[in-house]
């Protein structure tokens, strides 16, 4: 999907986006909401989930993204459009991404070029990296990374979660060590699928167990760009209220 209009608008809701040779969006601007969605096995040899370049103003919830090549957040304000890029992204869920890409990148989401960030309440389950920045064009300093649980059954995934010039810390983030901490205690999924595996079951259940260390660990004070809502044919599309848990999914 290609979307290149500043003063467009965009709503994508309980969509599923699955086999595409690279990126399943590309974004050049436009007030936009994805919410609700699910994205799989995407990319070949690159190609992210979700990629915002400058002019987009958006609101990301509520998606699970499993087994993106690369990102599953590419946030950039590249192509010096007016508006400079916000994106606020809260309690998505992804998993085992950026492991199928031939070349070390990212691996979950990847913020750059003064793009204006905001993340909150988003679980990275057995990705290959936390929040990446590009360091030579690193993002708006405005930017806020907050309330995200980083779980890996490796230890070379634990390893790549923790903080440093490329890896990006929140705060309150919760955060593997070792091997195994923090499981998120997902309903139907085994945690130590490889994680390059690119085959999706629908059997499998994200929403959380009692006992997560995700219930309960959310934020909901920030405001949505899209709070008041986006009108399309006469139908206003607001984006949802944050929850107070971490990830796409509560408990059922």
């Amino acid at each position: 999907m290609w979307f290149s209009n500043v003063a467009g608008k965009l709503v994508v809701r309980n969509t599923t986006f699955r086999n595409f040779n690279e990126d399943c969006t590309y974004l050049e601007g436009g007030n936009i909401i994805f919410t609700n969605n699910t994205f799989y096995t995407t990319g070949v040899s690159g190609g992210e989930a979700l990629n915002f370049k400058s002019g987009c103003v958006a609101d990301v919830s509520y998606n699970l993204i499993y087994s993106t090549n690369t990102n599953g957040l590419k946030l950039s304000n590249a192509g010096d459009r007016t508006p400079q890029a916000h994106i606020i992204a809260y309690n998505n869920t992804l998993l085992n991404n950026g492991w199928r890409r031939p070349t070390i990148k990212g691996g979950s989401v990847w913020v750059e070029q003064s793009v204006y960030a905001e993340l909150y309440n988003n679980l990275l389950a057995n990705c290959r990296f936390g929040i990446k920045r590009d360091t030579k064009k690193p993002e708006d300093p405005r930017s806020v990374f907050q309330n995200t649980l980083f779980y890996s059954y490796t230890q070379l995934g634990a390893d790549q979660f923790q903080p440093n010039a490329e890896v990006i810390g929140g705060k309150n983030d919760i955060i593997s060590k070792t091997a195994g901490d923090n499981d998120p205690k997902f309903v139907n999924y085994p945690v130590t699928t490889a994680t390059d595996n690119a085959d999706f079951s629908a059997s499998w259940d994200f929403h959380l167990q009692a006992g997560s260390p995700a219930l309960s660990k959310g934020t909901t004070t920030f405001t949505r760009n899209h709070k008041a809502g986006i009108v399309l044919n006469g139908k206003t599309y607001s984006s949802p209220e944050p929850a107070n848990y971490i990830g796409a999914f509560g408990t059922k």
